[in-house]
């Protein structure tokens, strides 16, 4: 009985927590297309091949990665958070793209039971990657030392057995330590809407930050 209770407290939560998504998102793609950031028209990342770290040569080249962190649209409420990397063609574009991300093992079945409790993750391509439309986004160029560990961190998810829970150790989770390996602020708490995190990246690492140097 406390199983189902704690079960239809869980689907409330997350309904509570898909209004406040539909809400905030559209508050966030709005700020995204007036800043220049939304990214709903790009061709999805590929999930295939490994990047090659940067060289030597190459970190003399000013400003030539980047990390995207997206919110995309998901079977379940909240959204999903991915991270996206890469390098940069000098006009901007993108040379290449590839992405990460931790969702639970056994699709559907494997989310029902990480509302309860902490299930095996995986950060392998799931369905709706490169699907489903993204809703928010927040790109930061940084430095070839920045991309080696980016793509150190990778590595290591990859090789490593992940965890996954919906309210405690979500994608948001992995974003945020990712983002925290290569010297970049993220929320510290990971219950909220996929959308709403990648706003709070933006705002923390883009706006609080300069507001800070100014004070």
């Amino acid at each position: 009985m406390m199983l189902w209770k704690t079960i239809t407290y869980s689907f409330l939560v997350c309904v509570a927590l898909s209004i406040a998504a539909t809400v905030y998102e559209r508050e966030s793609l709005d700020r995204t297309a007036a800043n220049g950031n939304s990214r709903m028209d790009r061709a999805p990342p590929s999930a295939a091949g490994p990047e090659r770290a940067a060289t030597p040569a190459e970190g003399r080249i000013e400003e030539v990665y980047y990390v995207e962190f997206r919110a995309r649209l998901n079977f379940f409420p909240g959204g999903h958070t991915m991270v996206t990397y890469g390098r940069l063609n000098p006009d901007g574009t993108e040379a290449s793209s590839q992405f990460v991300a931790v969702f639970p093992e056994g699709g559907i079945t494997g989310f029902l039971v990480g509302v309860v409790i902490r299930v095996p993750g995986t950060v392998d391509p799931v369905w709706g990657d490169g699907m489903l439309p993204t809703t928010a986004s927040y790109r930061r160029r940084i430095s070839a030392m920045q991309f080696n560990r980016l793509l150190e961190f990778v590595a290591n998810a990859r090789t490593t057995q992940q965890s996954w829970n919906f309210f405690t150790h979500n994608c948001n989770t992995f974003a945020s330590k990712l983002a925290h390996h290569i010297g970049l602020k993220a929320p510290k708490f990971p219950a909220m809407p996929a959308e709403m995190f990648v706003s709070m990246m933006y705002l923390m690492n883009e706006y609080l930050t300069v507001a800070d140097q100014r004070g």
